[in-house]
């Protein structure tokens, strides 16, 4: 572009280039490398952080469902104390252990379900009805809602309305 004074004829060229404030190809580049980088370590993290809920959830439904005043008398005192000291060293495991991988949280789960599960197979086994076919104890078959037949996640969509859960069973 040239820019020229009528009166003086004195005239100036100069040139516009578009470049101001823009980023290089280079940039760009490194910035969706980055972006790709982040992405992978936050579906990392995200898997992570649900182990550990899914830990803490399950240790919690446990102890409500074990102190649970309708089944006083149906579970035995040691077995009680079994689940109860379990589930007790599980949760301090937990609060002590919050950077722990996802497979040391579903390791952990996995020991618990070890205890818990003979337990309440038991209780289930003696007299209780079994709703759904499968009973609803975390961790046991029909447990909770978006488990597998294991007990442990799917990694699926937790929905919530379907198959049993803990307010479904009735005890006399």
């Amino acid at each position: 572009m040239s820019a020229k004074d009528q009166t003086t004829g004195k005239e100036n060229k100069i040139q516009i280039k578009n470049e101001k404030g823009r980023l290089s190809e280079e940039e760009i580049q490194n910035m969706l490398k980055k972006a790709e980088e982040m992405k992978k370590q936050d579906e990392e993290l995200v898997s992570k952080v649900n182990a550990k809920n899914g830990l803490e959830s399950y240790l919690f439904a446990v102890k409500n469902t074990v102190t649970d005043t309708k089944l006083e008398g149906q579970i035995q005192k040691e077995d009680k104390e079994k689940v109860l000291t379990c589930v007790d060293d599980a949760l301090k495991w937990l609060n002590g252990n919050l950077q722990a991988s996802k497979e040391e949280f579903e390791a952990k789960q996995k020991e618990v379900e070890g205890v818990v599960m003979p337990v309440l197979s038991k209780l289930q086994g003696g007299g209780m009805p079994q709703q759904g076919g499968m009973g609803g104890f975390p961790g046991g078959p029909g447990g909770f809602p978006g488990q597998g037949p294991t007990g442990g996640s799917t990694g699926g969509d937790q929905k919530s309305g379907s198959g049993p859960k803990f307010d479904d069973l009735e005890v006399d």
